[in-house]
């Protein structure tokens, strides 16, 4: 009998053990993955900015004898689909950090580093345990709304707020630059200074194609307000799964 009881304990820690075994590689996987998308992103910006900057050189240089003011509307070719794509890396990145903050992280004795980078945004969120740390999950989503705004509430320096915008900063540089030249092809010939519907659209479209990158990057720089929304998804997710296995 008590050879029995001994033989069930050891089975039961044998269990344990190849669960958080399992999850350790899972966490690992999942690591990886982050930093591959996080690589992916940095290459996008890096890639996007060194093609910008050099599209805008060539074409300053050409429109300086031509003037072809639609050409500083190319650079949008690559802005467009760019901050779309680095937008969609940076949220995939929140979404697979707060699986791990719910499923992983507080059944990994010392794996902490997903939850505690997020709890310095936020201590509030923060609790104790005896595995380490985990999030209090009782706040409105509302309250998280500006977590990327402030740290441990104090406001955060003007840089980390717009650091993530270059797509938008180079998207303006190309209008301001298409606007300039447009202007001067329009006073050097008298007989076009009056606009008409068509300048008007010229005008309007780069607008529109302003703010769509300005939204992509928007949405980019309040990552952290991501996480805690798939924070609280997967939340959801693992209650549907604890109620179906009690019952």
């Amino acid at each position: 009998m008590l050879k029995q009881k001994e033989n069930t304990v050891n089975s039961t820690k044998n269990e344990k053990a190849n669960k958080e075994n399992l999850m350790l590689k899972e966490y690992e996987f999942l690591r990886s993955e982050i930093m591959y998308e996080m690589n992916l992103h940095n290459t996008l910006v890096t890639f996007t900015i060194t093609v910008t900057v050099a599209a805008l050189g060539a074409i300053f240089g050409f429109t300086s004898k031509n003037p072809l003011p639609f050409l500083y509307l190319f650079p949008f070719g690559i802005l467009l689909p760019m901050s779309a794509r680095i937008e969609y890396y940076r949220r995939s990145m929140m979404k697979l950090s707060g699986y791990m903050i719910v499923f992983l992280e507080p059944n990994l004795d010392g794996i902490n580093w997903e939850t505690r980078h997020f709890s310095v945004l936020n201590p509030d969120f923060l609790k104790e345990n005896k595995k380490g740390f985990t999030l209090k999950m009782d706040k409105k989503l509302k309250n998280i709304s500006n977590v990327d705004i402030e740290v441990n509430g104090k406001k955060k320096k003007w840089n980390d707020c717009v650091k993530y915008y270059e797509c938008f900063i180079l998207g303006l540089l190309c209008y301001c630059l298409y606007i300039y030249s447009y202007i001067t092809v329009k006073l050097t010939d008298t007989d076009k200074l009056i606009l008409n519907a068509l300048d008007y659209l010229w005008l309007i479209l780069p607008i529109v194609l302003l703010i769509y990158i300005y939204w992509n990057t928007y949405k980019t720089n309040r990552v952290d307000s991501f996480r805690y929304i798939w924070i609280d998804k997967w939340k959801k997710i693992q209650k549907l799964e604890n109620d179906y296995h009690h019952n």
